[in-house]
């Protein structure tokens, strides 16, 4: 999340399916967002959920999210490959709560380096963290990375993109 799998083709944003988006004050605003906000922010926040945590390896700097072998990058998806990253802060929640299970990384681009209004962005989490640490993806992302998921055609915009960068879906978490 933020996906262009949860875009309808008129642009505007679907949250049926969004945890909890019937209950309480999110109830009200899924009523205000569906139907009138078309694509997402510009300033988004990006979630990883993850099945363990990462241990004693830190997070990347803002600074290191923008080099070519980061472990954590959010980039403009052009239509050759990868274009201009852009640095991200991040954190990994410890705890448990109603909205964030823990163990996920949230991310998001570091204040003064906005999205560009209405272009598509990719963003990967390696599996391969160093020291020991590997991550594991989820059989539905699996699936989706190797063309039969749900999100397979979200997805397949990556594809370019690893390629230049050497990597596989085999790669990502």
């Amino acid at each position: 999340w933020p996906s262009d799998a949860r875009l309808r083709t008129d642009g505007t944003v679907a949250l049926d399916d969004f945890p909890r988006a019937k209950v309480g004050v999110l109830s009200t605003y899924r009523r205000a967002i569906e139907g009138s906000v078309h694509g997402f922010s510009t300033m988004p926040v990006l979630y990883f959920p993850l099945s363990a945590g990462l241990g004693s390896v830190p997070l990347p700097t803002a600074q290191a999210t923008v080099a070519s072998g980061s472990v954590l990058r959010l980039f403009r998806l052009d239509a050759d490959g990868c274009g201009p990253a852009v640095p991200l802060e991040s954190q990994i929640s410890t705890r448990d709560d109603l909205f964030l299970p823990v163990n996920t990384v949230q991310a998001a681009p570091v204040p003064g380096f906005a999205l560009e209004p209405a272009a598509t962005y990719g963003a990967w989490l390696l599996r391969d963290w160093g020291q020991g640490e590997r991550l594991d993806a989820t059989a539905s992302f699996e699936a989706s990375m190797e063309g039969s998921g749900a999100v397979a055609p979200t997805l397949a915009r990556l594809q370019p993109c690893l390629a230049e960068q050497g990597l596989t879906g085999a790669d990502l978490a």
